[in-house]
């Protein structure tokens, strides 16, 4: 069924004012075809956290290990072995089936992966530079304190005392 509507044809005049809005909108950047959105968020450390495990997830049920846990299985072998070529019993006598050589190599073995392992098991510490601060100011509270050192019988340890300045900056309570 037609309606015997008909769509007029566009003339140079209407391609003409499409065309300098087009131009207009880029010169003040926007684009035509998409509106203005929201700016879009980064992903959050949960999220982060759930995709991570998803594909540790997928990873241990196709078999894949990461390297850690190989080297905890290594570790894990390794000691069974020497456990089987100790070669020595308790009690200092030999043991029989025992082999030194072999023993003291993975022992060697063990040493290298556990050196290997241990940064992935604590953290590491270093040293912290600790920032004086700021001078004191005319009318801040400066308590000036002694400290003598003694030993478990009450005498004095050293010649020097030590001579501790504190300074409690005005507006903070818990320095005072």
């Amino acid at each position: 069924m037609e309606s015997g509507y008909t769509r007029p044809k566009k003339t140079n005049a209407d391609e003409r004012r499409r065309l300098a809005r087009a131009e207009s909108k880029a010169t003040r950047g926007q684009t035509l075809s998409s509106p203005p959105t929201k700016r879009k968020r980064g992903k959050s450390v949960a999220t982060i956290a759930k995709e991570l495990e998803a594909q540790r997830g997928q990873l241990t049920k196709r078999g894949y290990k990461f390297a850690v846990e190989h080297m905890d299985d290594a570790i894990n072998w390794l000691r069974g072995a020497m456990a089987l070529k100790q070669p020595w019993m308790p009690d200092g006598t030999e043991r029989k089936g025992g082999d030194v050589e072999l023993f003291f190599r993975l022992l060697g073995l063990l040493r290298d992966f556990s050196n290997a392992r241990a940064p992935y098991q604590t953290p590491r510490l270093s040293a912290v530079a600790v920032v004086p601060g700021p001078p004191a100011k005319d009318g801040d509270q400066v308590t000036t304190m002694t400290v003598n050192i003694f030993n478990q019988r009450g005498e004095k340890v050293g010649d020097d005392a030590k001579v501790l300045t504190l300074h409690a900056v005005q507006g903070d309570e818990d320095a005072a």
